[in-house]
């Protein structure tokens, strides 16, 4: 059971990336498994007085924290030092007991509320933004772990009240670093704790939603006074011509692109039921993939505009049967084994969107040679137009029991997400300085790192990776980075390379090994002056190459992982 201060405040939210928010500081908790000292945070706190922990922290912090350390050291005083080599930009070491009565319950909770509290107060006198503990007592003191997460979670939760604070809870798995966290008591128990927290709100919404229903549905909304506003950068055309017909030729342009707009309208009810409550995080989700949403709770419509490929990828995002991608496609003339072709991973990804939104036909561009129309109620392919159809056969991936949703992920109701990575992090990214070991400092400045996290892609990646990956890099235009990420690699929204290799009769994706030739072949420089780099993780072929070459059947061996906006600098 919570605690009082958790359960009679009304401020908490469980939002889409896991955590728990207390909306009335715009503050979060939430639990993640790992080593500590390799989570990106302002402040990271380490117990002095646990032996296993401070050694650990500062065999990573580095020799010179570690002198630094020694120095400095009091048995009875905290000490704030740098984060050296962890991703922490501050360690703060706090010494706590060393030995536990228990009997004493109350009087160990109380002592571990008043530490938790001590630290978000001393992170919050530093203006910083985000603060990590491990779960204090749990080793070798022996605490019950269930005992320490309601007394740390309800003591971060009291000042959260307070503060405005990112609390991260990281629990080192007791079996190492390569197991899953689901196989971790202590992991499990925060994380049901804070889903526990989450259950009650939700109970406690619908219930006022079961008292106010018949008011909401009695009387029309005064949309004045419930309209949500964003601010919206636009573009503007301009057409510039010597020619007589300018004006006709800029009126056919608007037109044009006009006519490029598509609008669909879903289920409301499909939609993911939290974000039903939450319509602020509903319509930006819908704005990030650049496609405008009308919501109408009276018909439970959500009408979608903008272009197709976009309408489709928001909303079966958006859904909550969500189906797990765990199938692959394959079709076949005459029926037999010996006659069957598989289907990339791009395209196996596109009849699987399909489905969710539930379209009935599809034409995919598979390459300059090959598209196809794909008839998904009765499971049938044309290619090219042919009279003749071949059949649409479903697999199912055979996925090993090992492969597991990397715990470096946020927690999502989404299957297909970025986030935008703080600068203070970008030394923890194996694709930082492999970066700018060839595009010079002094030329180029990264303007953002976002991390992907593409969980359908993700698992054809597993399922066909047959050795070690290894980090490329791939350029491309702006217009291409949206079907990259939600898809990966393909020829007709990668940068195409073939023409430029000799002996190359097919089309072909190419990886570099250092970013620079990525930006040579691929990048290019969009309206606003910025460029774009994917970092990958490449599981083919000689990973000694500088160049890889891929083609479409291949591209699921590369996962993207990031991905870099870049510029030139100003006084270049």
């Amino acid at each position: 059971s919570a605690s009082s201060s958790i359960d009679k405040d009304d401020s908490h939210q469980f939002s889409s990336d896991g955590k728990f928010h207390i909306s009335a500081t715009d503050s979060s908790m939430s639990v993640i498994s790992g080593d500590i000292s390799q989570i990106p945070v302002d402040m990271m706190i380490c117990v002095s007085t646990s032996n296993n922990l401070r050694e650990s922290i500062l065999r990573r912090a580095g020799i010179q924290i570690e002198s630094q350390y020694k120095e400095r050291y009091r048995p009875t005083d905290a000490l704030l030092l740098d984060g050296g080599s962890t991703a922490a930009r501050k360690i703060l070491f706090v010494p706590w007991q060393t030995e536990v009565e228990q009997t004493e319950t109350t009087k160990t909770q109380k002592s571990l509320s008043d530490l938790i509290k001590w630290c978000i107060e001393q992170a919050h006198q530093r203006k910083m933004k985000s603060i990590s503990f491990p779960p204090i007592g749990t080793g070798q003191l022996g605490l019950d772990p269930a005992f320490v997460c309601e007394a740390m979670i309800s003591a971060a939760s009291e000042r959260l009240h307070q503060y405005k604070m990112d609390v991260l809870f990281v629990i080192y798995s007791s079996t190492g670093l390569n197991s899953h966290h689901d196989d971790d008591e202590c992991y499990q128990i925060f994380r049901i704790y804070l889903d526990s927290l989450n259950e009650q709100i939700k109970s406690i919404k619908v219930a006022t939603s079961a008292i106010n229903n018949k008011q909401r549905m009695s009387k029309s909304f005064d949309m004045d006074k419930k309209s949500i506003q964003r601010k919206i950068l636009g573009k503007r055309v301009l057409t510039l011509s010597n020619s007589s017909n300018i004006i006709e030729y800029h009126h056919l342009l608007i037109n044009s692109l006009e006519n490029l707009i598509y609008e669909k309208i879903f289920d409301l009810s499909l939609i993911e039921s939290s974000l039903i409550d939450k319509i602020d995080l509903l319509i930006d989700i819908c704005l990030q993939y650049h496609v405008h949403p009308r919501i109408d709770f009276v018909r439970k419509e959500l009408r979608l505009s903008g272009d197709k490929d976009s309408c489709f990828q928001c909303f079966s995002n958006l859904r909550h049967d969500k189906r797990v991608h765990q199938y692959t496609y394959v079709f076949t003339q005459h029926g037999e084994k010996s006659d069957e072709n598989k289907i990339n991973s791009f395209i196996s990804l596109k009849i699987d969107e399909a489905f969710a939104v539930e379209e009935s036909n599809i034409c995919v561009n598979d390459n300059d040679q090959t598209i196809l129309n794909i008839d998904l109620n009765h499971l049938q392919i044309k290619i090219n137009g042919s009279r003749e159809s071949a059949y649409l056969i479903k697999r199912r991936i055979n996925l090993d029991s090992e492969i597991k949703i990397p715990s470096s992920w946020s927690s999502s109701l989404l299957m297909i997400r970025t986030n935008e990575i703080s600068k203070s992090s970008y030394e923890s990214l194996q694709c930082f300085p492999v970066f700018n070991q060839t595009m010079a400092k002094d030329s180029w400045q990264i303007e953002r790192i976002d991390s992907i996290e593409n969980y359908p892609l993700y698992i054809h990646f597993m399922n066909k990776r047959t050795q070690d990956s290894q980090l490329y890099f791939h350029g491309c235009s702006y217009s291409s980075i949206q079907s990259i990420i939600h898809y990966g690699l393909h020829s007709t929204n990668a940068s195409i390379y073939g023409d430029k290799f000799e002996n190359q009769s097919i089309r072909s994706i190419c990886l570099t090994r250092d970013a620079f030739n990525s930006h040579l072949y691929g990048s290019r420089r969009s309206t606003d002056g910025k460029h774009y780099i994917f970092a990958l993780q490449l599981a083919k072929y000689d990973l000694n190459d500088d160049f890889i070459l891929l083609q479409n059947e291949d591209t699921h061996l590369a996962l993207p992982t990031h991905l870099i906006v870049y510029q030139r600098r100003k006084n270049n």
